[in-house]
């Protein structure tokens, strides 16, 4: 049946009813010839009723046609079609399709209602910027500007759910410390104690990969935590190294405002080297410690044997600290 004796057969009381709708309404042959249209739907396309009466779907937006077709196959094999959501011409729609069949089961034309729902879209999409944007604010540091403890473990989390999917190859954690910064902090005040946190923070970011620049993380009032995706145990020893010749350097800005030198010391872990067997965070913590119970301004690693000094691999000798 073609279009026109289609729309020969709709009465009069159906061109009412579908009128009378408060929705954007239109019926189509399956071919998507247009047998009826409200004015409501034809407003969308910026055209009177008139205007779209008995023409093709195609001939208004290709972009349509292609996702009337495509469900319109779905009704000719029998299948359902659920509401869905839909954006044309800066708009969003909540549509809904109706086949209806002839006795014998062929496809004879399909109704579509649908809704503009481009206010709550909006509104909805301000939500999940505004939404976003406090996440933000809640991961964020606001003395350092870099990511703060719940960050870290989300992140961390994160990480460590790959690795045992498989989506992820290793990852070391280096955790950092200030060496005597609560005695710096007694000495000198908290303003100075914070503009060393500051430039600590900044040292550390210029100083890293473009990779690992995004995952430092603030995680104590002096301790920082650094994630290493895809680095070897050696690579993240060789990266604290970096760390904590750069933090030596920065100490010379700060001569004359503080007697002692400025460090840090440097606890790392790999993934590769304890995979979960305990808790990933504390295990670099116990690396840390041993930095800190010994020489300080130094890195210290730990592995299946015990804690270890880098580079010179010296065992750590604080039985207490180690695994």
């Amino acid at each position: 049946m073609d279009a026109h004796s289609l729309q020969n057969s709709l009465n009069i009381n159906t061109h009412e009813v579908l009128d009378s709708l408060p929705l954007a309404t239109a019926l189509f042959s399956p071919t998507g010839d247009i047998l009826f249209t409200n004015q409501f739907f034809a407003s969308s396309f910026d055209l009177s009723v008139e205007q779209m009466h008995l023409q093709n779907l195609a001939q208004f937006s290709e972009e349509c046609f292609q996702v009337f077709s495509q469900n319109v196959l779905r009704f000719r094999q029998g299948l359902p079609v659920e509401p869905f959501e839909y954006q044309v011409f800066g708009r969003y729609y909540w549509v809904i399709l109706k086949p209806n069949y002839s006795i014998n089961g062929e496809l004879q034309s399909v109704l579509l209602c649908s809704s503009d729902i481009s206010n709550l879209m909006h509104k909805k999409i301000q939500f999940e910027a505004s939404n976003l944007e406090f996440r933000r604010g809640n991961e964020k540091d606001h003395l350092t500007g870099l990511a703060n403890r719940r960050a870290f473990d989300l992140k961390l989390k994160h990480y460590l759910h790959a690795m045992t999917q498989h989506e992820a190859s290793e990852l070391s954690l280096l955790l950092v410390d200030v060496d005597n910064f609560k005695k710096m902090n007694d000495l000198y005040g908290q303003s100075l104690g914070d503009n060393v946190l500051k430039a600590l923070a900044r040292t550390l970011s210029n100083v890293s990969p473009i990779e690992v620049s995004q995952h430092i993380y603030r995680v104590g009032g002096e301790e920082f935590a650094i994630l290493l995706p895809n680095f070897s145990l050696q690579q993240g020893c060789e990266q604290a190294e970096i760390y904590r010749s750069a933090v030596e350097i920065l100490g010379q800005h700060f001569r004359g405002q503080i007697l002692h030198e400025l460090s840090i010391s440097v606890g790392v872990v790999s993934t590769r080297e304890f995979m979960f067997a305990q808790s990933f965070y504390e295990l670099a913590n116990k690396a840390l410690s041993c930095a800190k119970k010994g020489l300080k301004n130094c890195v210290y690693y730990t592995n299946h044997n015990g804690c270890y000094s880098y580079p010179k691999h010296q065992r750590c000798q604080k039985g207490e600290c180690c695994i």
